[in-house]
Formats: C-alpha cells, structure tokens, sequence
C-alpha cells in the first residue's frame, strides 16, 4: 500500500514524494517442520516444550516465540519513504538537475528443503571411520534408520547433524539508494550528463558457523575428560569433539555438528560515476556513449537462504571476508553505440548502389573482475566446510607478461600455518579485463511498395581479440594461477559471449 504526490513548486521546480507500507510476512510451513536454533537456550540448558527429547538449543513450531507453522515472526513495520527533486536552472529546457532517495525492502530467496533434511524430520548423517560390513558399528546408539514419528524421535549423537538457525525477529533486507545527475542540451542533437549513483545495502543476511571447530594448539590436551595425543588433538580426526558448542554446553554440545545460524547483520554498498554522451538520431547517425567508474563492496551475503556453501569464514567475524562484490565490482567499464545510415540520394544510380546501407558498431571496455583464491585444505581446522584463503608472500602476486598463457604466479602463494588463517582478503585480486568489438552492415533493396529485401551481415569481436577467462584460483589445483578452458575450470557448459572468438554471421531477408 503507498501514497505519493507530485508537487510543482515553481516553473522550474517539481518534487515526487511519497511513502510505500511493504510488510514481511514470514514464510510458512503447513507440514509444521520449523525449526530453529537459540543459543542461549542451548547455554542456559532450555529444551523445547513441543518436542522434549530434542537437544537443548533446538526451538519447534510452537514453542514459546515462534509460531506453529513459520520460521520466524511477521515484520509490519516496513515503510519505504522515497522523494525525487527536478530542477530547470534557467527555464529553457535544456538543462536540468536531478536528485532522488528512496528505501526498498526485499529478501533472498528461500530454500526449504534443509528443513527436510533436518532432525526429526529426517537426518542427513555423515558416518567417519566405518566400513561397508557394519556401517553402524561405531556410531552412538547403532543404526538410527528407519526413523521414529518426531514425538518419539531420540536425536543421536556423534556431532554429525547439520543444523541451520534464523532468528525470530528476522530483520528483512532493505537498500538505500540515492542519486544527483545533471543533464544538458549542447546545440539541437547532443544531449551530455553526469550522474552519481549510489546505495547501502542493510541486513544482508549470512550463515554464522557458531560450532565451528577450535583450535587448541599444538600438543597433548584433555576434552571433556578425554584424553588426546599431541597428533590426534589438533587434527581433522578430533573436529567434532573440538567444536565449540561442546566447550560451552558439554552435555548438549554431541549432539551438534555443523551449526549455521543466520546473521542478518551483513551490508554492503555501491557507488558509481556515470558520464554519457548522446547524439539523436539526425545528420544520419545515432551514436551512444557511456563510462562508468564505480565500486561495490559488500559482506559475504547468502543469495539463497539455508545453503551453508556461502558460510562465514570465521565464527562471529562477518569482517573477516567484506571484500569487493563477487562478479559485479568491474571498476570501469566503457561501451560505445553508433549507427550510421547511407543519405536519401536523388541520383537514381547513387541511389542504387549507394543508397539504404546501415552500420552499426558497437564497443565495450572493461576491467577485470575480483578473484577470490581459494584454498580447499582445513588449515584453520575449523571443520565448517567454509573455502579458505591462503597468504600472500610475494608483494606480486602476478605473472610478469600474465595474459591467456598465464595470469597468477604460484609462488606467490603459501598454505597458512595450522590453526590460523590466510592472509589474503576476500576478492583481493583481479581477472582479466575485455575488449569487444562488433560490427554489422545491412542494406535493404525495395522490390515493391511492400515488398523488400534485406542482406546483412554481422561480426562478433570483430578483431578476434583474446579475451581470456578468468584464471583457476584453487590453490591445490595443478592448473591454479592457469587461463584453462571452459569446461577444464569445471564451468561445463556454461559460455559467455564477451570471451567468443570472431564470429561471423550472414543473413538474407525477404520481407513482405
């Protein structure tokens, strides 16, 4: 529901204003299975009441807080106000200055099926150190299959549960964006202008790894009464009894493996220069050109909520990886449109030969985009899942002619030490830019009043331009540092244009 007004405050002065109710209407779940996580109640020992042989921390539809059927509580309290400002300096027309604000709420997408996969619905269980004989033989209880109605569901232990938390008071994201351009007329035809444009984005929501593993330090230790060799204590056979939730609830801490729970902290932001050119259509050609510098940064934001693939590194550390925005932080980009047409002729033989030709070029220059070099190997030995950063040891990370046979240097690179983290930043570095040229050429013959025919043809990177695809950044690869084929980077199918080579394409058409 919205109200808005447009007020023409003086000849030379418009204001559009007005405000939008736009309230967050939880998701629901008819079959019940909600489920989410606290933990204080998990510190404090506080076990649901719907479903009381649930470990501590776990709270149902229906428990205190949260309603039967939703994930988290309604959100009514959402207005968007929003004001735009146009202003004619001198009164003629050509020339006006811009400016708006306005706030707009939206939400990632939202995955249920984790839901499914989750105790007591159903569970998804990893079973370490077993053989195909028994499987079974060394887990907590035996074999937990087929799986009790959720009443009667007895939750296992063994830390090997995935387990997702949203918070009852679910902040939805919202953005801030405002903008200033001024646009002036240079003589009949040209039309130039410079706008800022910019946003903040507020309560990106991420996955917080509150049970990640902790690393002890190097050397013999005792958990939870247990003891453990200098070998076994900080190593990836003592992850689960190392998570953290064990050393602050050791009664409940078992029955917890991978915890995500969401942080509906994150932000992020974009700000941008644009300055462009127009010509209207006049004198026989058109042309279009556009430049921008901007800069996005934001944290690392869950586009679609209840995949931990897009977990926060570090437990309570959202900081740890705010880097430039994956895929769209290209700081410069540069496009150019022209289209020319032959003039109307009134020489009958000029008119055939050189009447109704049209060509178009169209250009684009951009920079590269960020790069996160990865680093598959649980240094941290934090147990998450979460991809790793390693350090960087060479102030270059670059090969010295990097291109299409080569882009980063491998020995700039070193795996950490255990149980610390790399030093790189998230998309610290950068890909490849692009440069594309295309070009088409179409003449039009007229046979009969209705009747034409069109020949045309067209090229795609004109110059046959390398422009390369982004370097392999998995630090174990054998190919890392390495431009590879598409389908070797492990992108399969997937192809994008601004990387084709030439290509060239002729068309006849008959038009009636």
């Amino acid at each position: 529901m919205y109200i808005q007004d447009s007020w023409k405050v003086t000849r030379r002065l418009t204001v559009n204003y007005g405000v939008r109710w736009d309230p967050f209407f939880a998701h629901t779940n008819p079959y019940g299975e909600v489920l989410t996580f606290s933990l204080d109640n998990f510190t404090n020992g506080v076990v649901s009441k719907v479903l009381p042989n649930a470990p501590a921390g776990m709270i149902f539809g229906g428990d205190p807080g949260l309603p039967k059927n939703q994930y988290s509580n309604n959100k009514l309290n959402n207005f968007d106000p929003r004001i735009g400002v146009v202003f004619d300096p001198k009164g003629d027309g050509r020339m006006s200055i811009r400016a708006g604000y306005g706030i707009f709420y939206d939400f990632p997408s939202f995955a249920f099926d984790q839901f499914g996969f989750s105790p007591p619905w159903g569970a998804n269980l990893t079973n370490t150190n077993t053989t195909l004989a028994n499987p079974w033989a060394n887990f907590p209880g035996g074999n937990p299959f087929p799986l009790p109605p959720p009443q009667n569901y007895v939750f296992p232990e063994g830390n090997a549960q995935l387990t997702y938390g949203y918070p009852l008071d679910l902040k939805p994201t919202y953005i801030e964006q405002y903008n200033l351009s001024v646009q002036r007329q240079m003589a009949n035809n040209w039309l130039v202008s410079a706008s800022y444009i910019g946003n903040v984005t507020h309560h990106l929501w991420l996955n917080n790894p509150v049970n990640q593993a902790q690393f002890l330090g190097i050397g013999p230790c005792t958990i939870n009464g247990v003891s453990y060799s200098e070998a076994q204590c900080d190593s990836t056979t003592t992850t689960a009894q190392r998570r953290r939730l064990n050393f602050v609830n050791p009664t409940w801490g078992p029955y917890y493996g991978e915890t995500e729970v969401l942080d509906v902290g994150g932000n992020g932001y974009y700000n941008a220069l644009i300055l462009s050119g127009t010509h209207r259509f006049s004198h026989n050609f058109t042309s279009t050109t556009n430049y921008t510098w901007s800069r996005c940064v934001s944290d690392l934001y869950t586009p679609a909520v209840g995949l931990s693939l897009y977990s926060e590194t570090r437990y309570n550390n959202r900081a740890a990886d705010r880097g430039p925005c994956p895929g769209a932080d290209r700081r410069q980009v540069f496009n150019q449109t022209l289209v020319v047409s032959s003039p109307q002729y009134t020489n009958h033989a000029l008119r055939i030969i050189a009447g109704d030709w049209k060509m178009s070029v169209s250009a684009l220059i951009q920079s590269g985009p960020p790069l996160n070099v990865s680093d598959v190997v649980d240094q941290a030995l934090n147990g998450n899942g979460t991809i790793q950063r390693p350090n960087q040891i060479l102030p270059d990370p670059y090969l010295p002619n990097k291109g299409p046979g080569g882009w980063l240097n491998p020995k700039a690179f070193a795996e950490p030490d255990l149980g610390t983290y790399g030093n790189m930043g998230a998309g610290a570095l950068r890909g490849p830019g692009a440069f594309v040229l295309n070009m088409a050429l179409v003449r039009d013959f007229r046979i009969r009043e209705r009747h034409t025919v069109e020949l045309r043809g067209e090229a795609f990177n004109l110059p046959n331009w390398t422009n390369p695809y982004n370097p392999v950044t998995t630090l174990t690869s054998a190919n890392f540092g390495q431009i590879v084929p598409l389908s070797t980077a492990g992108l399969g199918a997937f192809t994008q244009s601004i990387n084709d080579p030439r290509i060239m394409q002729f068309a006849v058409k008959y038009n009636f």
